[in-house]
């Protein structure tokens, strides 16, 4: 595993890193304030990123909506030229082995480049989005159509432009085997999703659902059916929830150790 954070570390230290890591199975970049693009491409140029286990990276300046371009072009992705809002017609990738993928707290980051990068990893265990405030429904549908039938720890904290079809999508595409669910700070999931998780991902654990709009009967949904399996579960700042749910709370969930509302 490679961790570098809060270095000061220069592009061309870093590209010459990359030289003596190409069996890397781990990669974290975070906080590299003195890193660019050149920096970063060269390390991933480096690196064997097709044996690349885990990546991940989050609060790195010199990662552009180009640099992921130029990295997708390193892990196999073609006909993905242009960054715009809308996904591409169709893309041709090359699988990758990656367990875990972090792209967090990066303002302006586009949307196709995260989409044809998750989309491109069907043995992803975790997936943490958190802070991407410019990511769409769209984009999440489409990161898990390819990634999320293994898909056991979600997070999309901040990821206030997703809704319940967001949330269809987990449904549909996470289902049984997810644990853990992440939506702190998603406020336009709202009144119907909980009912969706709990017909779909009955093996959930831990659910963080802070600063959405969900109701009592969301909740009510979710623990009648995943209350025998949930350790954690946060409900801090939901402005719908009533004491009502508490009950529901107190009686489904007998194996709840932590509980934030």
């Amino acid at each position: 595993m490679l961790k570098l954070e809060r270095i000061n570390v220069s592009d061309d230290g870093l590209a010459h890193l990359g030289k003596y890591c190409e069996a890397l199975l781990k990669l974290k970049l975070g906080n590299l304030k003195h890193c660019m693009e050149a920096g970063i491409i060269g390390l991933c140029t480096g690196v064997d990123l097709q044996h690349l286990r885990s990546l991940s990276i989050f609060t790195c300046t010199g990662i552009t909506n180009q640099s992921l371009q130029k990295i997708g072009k390193m892990l196999g992705l073609s006909q993905c030229n242009g960054i715009q809002d809308h996904l591409p017609a169709e893309f041709q990738l090359t699988p990758l082995a990656l367990k875990s993928l972090q792209i967090t707290y990066r303002k302006g980051m586009g949307n196709v480049c995260i989409a044809v990068v998750g989309h491109c990893c069907p043995s992803l265990h975790h997936l943490d989005l958190s802070g991407l405030v410019d990511v769409t429904d769209e984009t999440v549908m489409v990161i898990l159509q390819g990634s999320g039938r293994k898909l056991v720890s979600l997070t999309l904290f901040g990821c206030i432009k997703i809704s319940n079809v967001s949330i269809r999508a987990v449904a549909k595409y996470c289902g049984k085997h997810l644990k853990s669910l992440g939506l702190d700070g998603c406020c336009n999931v709202g009144e119907h999703s909980l009912q969706l998780v709990a017909a779909a991902c009955i093996s959930l654990e831990e659910l963080d659902a802070s600063q959405t709009a969900i109701t009592d009967d969301g909740v009510g949904a979710l623990v009648a059916s995943c209350g025998p399996w949930l350790q954690t579960l946060t409900l801090s700042g939901c402005r719908f929830l009533a004491d009502h749910c508490l009950s529901l709370i107190e009686q489904y969930c007998p194996f709840l150790w932590a509980l934030n509302v």
